[in-house]
């Protein structure tokens, strides 16, 4: 029985399922166990976790990086090691993802927001604060839901005009955007000075498992000793050899990136035709804004109906509830974009 296609997920480039991919995990597992048996500080750290990590500071051209066993950790690690350099207050975006919310609280910083992608409202938010405190301004380089791009530019300008810290959570920008695929710095031209951190992932773009923090050493070294690192957090052999794998494979498939965006326009096009808004048309996520959620739960039934699946949700960190998000993706044939043209206009 032929599998649904899944036009959603965050499979961007198709490599989860790349040929490869069972082969590194299993070269990983046997050399190193399919355990990391210990912390980084102990046994659990390998001259393969060692091979990972330089590459992706040599990947990204960053001067450190810090590699994770889930990238959902990464706020957590982040904000308690500027809260050791004495960061009080952190200024997010109103809908940066979960994991900058949970790792701001947990390391016990005071949390404020500015309006979703308003600089001039994040300025304001600024000069409110206390004046001379230490800050931290953080947000997603793009929204994972809605696929919108943060106005990052000004916010890395805002930052540099008040001393303040930087972190953007590159989760969807990560292979997708920059002239390279680097993510959301390479395609803004943001300078990497010591003000700027920012958090990978694998588990997109990649199609793999963990990431990684890169940025300045010394916040680095902090993040690497840190309680959540030593007490376990580091990818497992099998993963940080896939890993390793996948940043190979995807420098050397790079045909994989331009697939991309020839099927995502080609899905423009459909919804084009059929006058659906789309929130953000420049990257791989393409987010139907539909009249009410009663709308997008009948379209992503009536998708399944027709062979495809495109599930609707109440997204966490998402406050609209009438969007149904679609993903561009590499390995879509001709057919498959012919079943969703299809399938859409018969919704309507």
């Amino acid at each position: 029985m032929a599998a649904i296609p899944e036009f959603a997920g965050n499979d961007y480039l198709g490599l989860a399922s790349h040929p490869a991919m069972p082969d590194a995990l299993a070269e990983g597992a046997r050399k190193y166990s399919f355990s990391y048996k210990s912390s980084r500080s102990g046994l659990g750290w390998t001259s393969l976790h060692e091979e990972y990590e330089r590459r992706t500071e040599s990947f990204t051209s960053f001067t450190s990086s810090c590699i994770l066993h889930t990238t959902y950790l990464g706020g957590a690690v982040y904000f308690a090691a500027i809260a050791s350099l004495g960061v009080t207050d952190v200024v997010c975006d109103a809908m940066a993802h979960s994991n900058l919310q949970m790792g701001m609280r947990a390391a016990g910083l005071k949390s404020h927001t500015y309006k979703h992608l308003d600089t001039a409202d994040l300025v304001q938010v600024m000069q409110n604060l206390k004046p001379g405190g230490k800050i931290c301004i953080a947000t997603d380089s793009v929204f994972g839901i809605s696929g919108e791009i943060a106005p990052l530019p000004a916010i890395f300008e805002t930052a540099k005009k008040y001393n303040a810290e930087l972190l953007i959570d590159d989760a969807h920008g990560f292979g997708v955007f920059g002239k390279t695929g680097r993510g959301i710095v390479e395609h803004f031209s943001i300078p990497k000075e010591d003000r700027l951190t920012v958090l990978y992932t694998m588990t997109k773009a990649m199609g793999c498992d963990g990431g990684f923090l890169c940025g300045r050493e010394e916040l680095i070294k902090i993040c690497r000793a840190s309680a959540i690192i030593n007490g376990g957090a580091i990818p497992s052999p099998p993963v940080a050899n896939a890993c390793l794998k996948m940043l190979n494979i995807f420098d050397s498939e790079s045909w994989r990136r331009a697939k991309l965006f020839e099927n995502r326009d080609k899905m423009l096009s459909i919804l084009d035709r059929l006058s659906l808004p789309v929130v953000e048309r420049a990257g791989s996520i393409l987010c139907i804004a539909f009249k009410d959620a009663d709308e997008a739960k009948k379209v992503s039934l009536k998708l399944l109906e027709s062979g495809i699946r495109v599930p609707y949700f109440k997204y966490a960190s998402e406050p609209r509830d009438n969007l149904l998000r679609i993903a561009a993706r590499a390995v879509y044939s001709d057919s498959d974009l012919a079943l969703l043209r299809t399938a859409l206009s018969s919704c309507f």
